[in-house]
C-alpha cells in the first residue's frame, strides 16, 4: 500500500474548493453542477431538501438568476 502524500491532497482539495465559490460566485451553473454527483441532496436554511441531480441542477439555475 501506498502511503498518503497529505500535502498533496491538502492543495488538490484546496483547488476544488476555489473552483466551486468561483463557480457560484460567476454564476456559472454548468461548472456549478460538474461538482455535484447524481444522487446529491441540498440542505439548504428554510428550503426542504433537494434531492438528485436534476433537481439541483434547477435549484442552482434558479438561485444564479435570482441573485
Amino acid at each position: 500500500m501506498d502511503s498518503l502524500d497529505v500535502e498533496f491532497e491538502k492543495k488538490r482539495i484546496e483547488k476544488l474548493v476555489q473552483a466551486w465559490v468561483k463557480a457560484d460566485n460567476d454564476k456559472d451553473v454548468e461548472k456549478h453542477i460538474k461538482f455535484l454527483a447524481d444522487d446529491v441532496i441540498a440542505h439548504m436554511p428554510s428550503i426542504p431538501a433537494v434531492k438528485g441531480f436534476e433537481a439541483n441542477r434547477k435549484l442552482a439555475e434558479e438561485y444564479m438568476t435570482s441573485t
